[in-house]
């Protein structure tokens, strides 16, 4: 390979760009437009600045370059010498329209406008009201633009602005309309103004509705009995945070228990009504349009205990010796097990017991005292309502003392004497 050939080249490439760029240098190549108004009267001047005329590479051009304007209809300068980088332009028409006004250099446009010619000021249009969705472009429109009764000419510059939101600033017309679009991510009334040549010519307020729920906060309590209704709420929001509008439907679902599956929203806020006579977690779902948009869980706690069963321990039962007397299976109406904590009033029939227990895994333990061994009835008792009931048949202790009876009475010498024992545990 021949390196020097290609080291050859690569000068003269580096000498050629060098050549162009010495020779585009301070030539006009860009400029801005500034137009002072945005129609002009046929028959008055417009003044039209082109400014910040610079070269290909950025830099100013030189004062005292020349720049030449052409236009497609009507009368304008000539040509005009830059100044700071700005040069104007002078132009005239008898007749209404949009004409097209350009700054060249050397046969190059430089840059190009629009500049509208009118027979009247532009005085009148129409716009209606609309409504739109937070977060969704709509379009806002003047229609029937107007001068002194007649159409405005095609490339009008009608300037719109909106007290909130954002909206195209700048719109050109065309057959007597101009169309802005406007977007805004919040709710209510939007003001819209249309105006040329700083004159307001109509205006509309557009009405902004919050989008589809995207999110909900759920108002439920944290507990619930088993079997009473809980009532929940849910206010939903769109992706903007703006609440959503009423009749909005709303789905609901729990994961335990029953619960309305359907409603709408009112004052931005859906009401349902949950139950459910399992004990246990539950996980309460909201959803728009089979979309989950929020949660809550609620804890389902037993109900008030209503039935149980009792059971004695040791076996057999002794008079005068303690008696473990065990509420177990202690359940609510709907058969949950009674939940910790649940307080357990104990009565008998004869003897002592321990009147007051607490339920835990739905079972509590009390002692029986009793030195009879007539039967002993124990009930149990939640909030004075008897809820189980057992009897202890107690069996006596050991003898601790007895008795002798002599027979016949009175007794010979000699004879047989039959002597009959009766044995007493200690309680008698």
């Amino acid at each position: 390979m021949d390196y020097k050939l290609l080291l050859a080249a690569g000068i003269i490439v580096i000498v050629a760009a060098t050549l162009v760029q010495s020779q585009n240098a301070g030539e006009p190549r860009k400029a801005l437009v500034q137009e002072e108004f945005d129609a002009y009267l046929n028959g008055s001047a417009a003044t039209i600045s082109f400014y910040n005329i610079a070269d290909a590479f950025g830099a100013p051009v030189p004062d005292g370059t020349v720049v030449n304007f052409t236009a497609s209809g009507g009368a304008v300068t000539a040509n005009a010498t830059v100044v700071g980088a700005r040069a104007t332009a002078v132009m005239e028409s008898n007749d209404t329209g949009t004409l097209t006004l350009s700054m060249t250099f050397k046969g190059f446009v430089v840059n190009s406008t629009m500049i509208t010619f009118v027979g009247a000021a532009v005085d009148n249009a129409s716009s209606s009201n609309n409504s739109a969705t937070a977060g969704v472009e709509t379009a806002v429109t003047a229609f029937n633009i107007t001068a002194a009764g007649e159409t405005v000419p095609d490339g009008l510059i009608v300037r719109f602005a909106s007290d909130y939101g954002a909206i195209t600033p700048v719109v050109r017309s065309s057959a007597g309309n101009a169309t802005a679009t406007l977007s805004y991510n919040g709710t209510g009334n939007v003001t819209v103004t249309t105006s040329v040549n700083g004159t307001v010519i109509a205006s509309a307020k557009i009405l902004f509705k919050a989008a589809e729920p995207a999110t909900a906060v759920l108002n439920a309590p944290a507990t619930i009995e088993a079997g009473t209704n809980a009532t929940i709420t849910a206010v939903a929001f769109d992706e903007f945070g703006n609440t959503v509008e009423n009749n909005t439907r709303i789905s609901f679902n729990a994961t335990l228990g029953e619960i309305t599956p359907i409603n709408f929203t009112s004052g931005n806020t859906a009401t349902t009504i949950f139950n459910s006579t399992r004990a246990g977690q539950t996980t309460i779902a909201v959803a728009f349009d089979n979309k989950p948009i929020g949660s809550a869980v609620v804890a389902v706690t037993p109900s008030t205990p209503v039935n149980g069963a009792i059971e004695f321990a040791p076996q057999p039962q002794k008079a005068g010796e303690k008696v473990n007397v065990t509420l177990k299976n202690t359940v609510d109406a709907w058969g949950n097990a009674a939940g910790d904590g649940s307080a357990i009033t104990f009565a008998a029939s004869n003897g002592t017991v321990t009147p007051l227990n607490y339920t835990a895994n739905g079972s509590t333990t009390a002692e029986l005292f009793a030195t009879s061994t007539t039967g002993v009835n124990v009930t149990a008792f939640f909030n004075s309502n008897a809820i189980a009931t057992a009897n202890a048949t107690l069996q006596p202790l050991e003898p601790y003392a007895a008795t002798l009876e002599f027979t016949p009475l009175p007794q010979t010498a000699g004879s047989n004497v039959t002597v009959t024992a009766r044995a007493f545990d200690k309680y008698g």
